[in-house]
């Protein structure tokens, strides 16, 4: 992870942290404030009507768990995947492919489509154009001696990782003694500024690709996306906490209703 990615994640967290705590001491107050006006009786009739309500319809305990603890667990865990998933591809952005094919999302436009004067896509009739923000998975470089003409391939120029493809090949001689490559996007009307190198090369294209998933990605790897993730992993962590606090709080006034119809009840059945 680059520097400013990090500090872009501990800013992240650290606002985070703010809010969460913020938002702890109003959830906080709200939930005191609520079990006050049940324990004062102000919501009895509402309570009473609920409860008549909730006996009148079998209760189903399997969906009250489901909905009460296993839904929010599941939202915390696919959250937690998600976020883990987009940060190792920003973590592992420019680490070489090994074996296994890497997973990368497209930030640019520049294979999004044909080109005009680009007469050699046409005439080879290359139709893998990448969109951007399309998650493609690029694979492991070949040996130098078998990258051909017009491979896809991806790059690193200046600490950055680009997608083009190959127009020109310049074999060794003896001006340099390795092989250079000359690379341009599709959408791009010029090759690239400066001829490429193998060992610049981090892996190779080769079709397989998932379109816009990587604008998922992208937004989970923004502050935005940090914020989104622990506001959903907090909310799914205290929400069955308080319903079970609010729960106690509704059932230990309705027993005390209860207690005193039954000695009203009493009381009158002495007098009669």
């Amino acid at each position: 992870m680059f520097g400013f990615d990090t500090y872009v994640l501990i800013t992240s967290l650290t606002v985070f942290v703010a809010l969460t705590a913020f938002f702890a001491v109003l959830i906080a107050r709200d939930v005191k404030s609520t079990i006050k006006i049940i324990a004062g009786g102000i919501i009895d009739e509402e309570l009473i009507k609920t409860r008549k309500k909730s006996e009148a319809k079998p209760k189903n305990r399997v969906l009250t768990v489901i909905v009460e603890i296993v839904l929010p667990a599941f939202l915390a865990v696919v959250a937690t995947v998600a976020f883990i998933f987009s940060l190792s591809l920003k973590i592992n952005v420019k680490s070489p492919v090994g074996n296994l094919p890497a997973l990368k999302v497209v930030e640019s436009g520049s294979m999004s489509f044909k080109y005009e004067k680009n007469e050699y896509l046409v005439n080879n009739n290359l139709n893998d154009q990448i969109q951007r923000f399309d998650l493609i998975a690029v694979c492991a470089l070949p040996p130098e001696s078998e990258l051909n003409l017009y491979d896809v391939v991806m790059y690193e120029s200046e600490g950055y990782l680009i997608i083009h493809r190959i127009v020109g090949i310049t074999e060794p001689d003896e001006t340099h003694s390795e092989r250079y490559f000359l690379l341009q996007g599709d959408a791009n009307p010029f090759p690239d500024r400066f001829p490429v190198r193998y060992s610049q090369m981090k892996g190779v294209y080769r079709g397989t690709r998932i379109p816009f998933v990587g604008s998922f990605i992208s937004f989970m790897r923004s502050p935005a996306g940090y914020l989104c993730f622990a506001m959903v992993v907090f909310t799914c962590a205290v929400y069955p906490f308080l319903t079970k606090k609010l729960n106690a709080a509704a059932e230990e006034r309705l027993k005390r209703i209860n207690e005193t119809l039954r000695v009203v009840t009493e009381e009158e059945s002495e007098k009669e």
